[in-house]
């Protein structure tokens, strides 16, 4: 399963399955509008599975632009989550302990 994020002609940013290496899917007007609408399900292939096939496009790769697999809502998230894990001098990460 491969999935990602892409931008259409049209600059809209959606979320695909590629397909074949030469097709992506477009899960998004299918309700799928984050990766991890898909990732956060027990099955994720049966999630798919299930998807209305009257509702997904494919477009061709070639005429699509991969995008970041995390989009700026969702990097916001761990932003904010690393923030609150800054260690006494600000820092982000582990507190190198003194011998």
């Amino acid at each position: 399963m491969r999935l990602c994020r892409f931008a259409t002609v049209e600059g809209q940013s959606r979320v695909g399955l590629m397909r074949d290496g030469t097709t992506v899917v477009d899960l998004t007007a299918a309700g799928v509008d984050r990766l991890e609408t898909v990732l956060e399900q027990h099955d994720p292939r049966r999630f798919l599975e299930k998807l209305s096939a009257n509702t997904i496009t494919a477009h061709l790769l070639a005429k699509v632009k991969l995008l970041a697999p995390v989009g700026r809502k969702s990097l916001g998230g761990w932003c904010h989550l690393f923030a609150e894990q800054k260690g006494a001098h600000g820092r982000i990460g582990f507190q190198r302990e003194r011998l």
